[in-house]
């Protein structure tokens, strides 16, 4: 029996309906807790969680403990805090690969229409990542690679994201400093927090050489994936970019609701 076994069976009537719903809320406790260190990187204390989550210290003492034990939670330094764990990102590569094999259709249908290069970004660790690239098959074009991190405020698919977040979030994540790339980079900490909560209005998001000289782009957030933050975006030398701008926010948002109701999101 693991931990988060032991855990639940301190509180689980095994026998019928009741041992059932006593296990759900088991579970749902302990998905509070790691939603409040989700929100908190830098770790919090037994005593914050438990005023977070409307939980007794105890409880959430003895949930952190089989969390500790799945590695979904971690002590760090600093007395007391805890922090998210290795286990999750674990989870959290297995569950990007998925999403990158189950998109991969949607971004090849968008590639072929557009015929530039179709970007799939995740925003993990403060950080927005090239999950998946289709690169246009023009002899003037761009490409990136998967791996590579891209700046949050000065791309479209950053701005993509940023949709997604909560303003809290939003502003752990832009800091108090935004880097200019450009002459045209977007510096104003306040004009990017205000896109925080706005995907439901399904604004396109631009790039009008904000982050590379010569290079525009357009990003669109994907809803409906509970507790992860992905983005699709189609980016082009800029000579071509504002004569095409209709079509490709056409096209883009054609391809989000494809996959927004693919996966249960639109």
């Amino acid at each position: 029996m693991s931990s988060f076994e032991e855990a639940k069976s301190a509180d689980v009537d095994p026998q019928g309906g009741a041992g059932r719903r006593h296990e759900m809320r088991m579970l749902a406790r302990a998905a509070s807790i790691l939603g409040a260190l989700a929100e908190h990187p830098g770790g919090m204390s037994l005593s914050q969680l438990a005023k977070a989550t409307g939980l007794a210290r105890a409880t959430v003492q003895r949930l952190v403990g089989a969390l500790e034990a799945e590695k979904w939670a971690a002590s760090g330094p600093g007395a007391g805090r805890v922090r998210l764990g290795i286990g999750l990102a674990r989870l959290g590569a297995a569950f990007s690969a998925d999403m990158r094999r189950q998109l991969r259709p949607f971004l090849e249908a968008l590639h072929d229409r557009v015929e530039d290069t179709v970007d799939l970004t995740k925003f993990v660790h403060g950080e927005v990542i090239v999950l998946e690239q289709i690169a246009s098959p023009r002899a003037l074009r761009v490409v990136s690679h998967v791996g590579q991190a891209l700046p949050l405020h000065a791309t479209a698919s950053g701005k993509a994201h940023l949709t997604l977040m909560s303003r809290a979030e939003a502003a752990r994540a832009l800091g108090a400093d935004l880097k200019s790339f450009t002459g045209n980079t977007l510096t104003d900490v306040a004009q990017m927090l205000a896109l925080a909560g706005t995907a439901g209005e399904r604004r396109r998001q631009l790039d009008r050489e904000e982050c590379f000289e010569g290079v525009s782009a357009i990003g669109l957030p994907i809803r409906g994936v509970d507790g992860e933050n992905f983005a699709v975006a189609v980016s082009m030398p800029s000579q071509r970019f504002e004569d095409r701008l209709q079509f490709l926010t056409d096209e883009l948002t054609h391809c989000q609701c494809a996959i927004e109701r693919a996966i249960g999101g639109g």
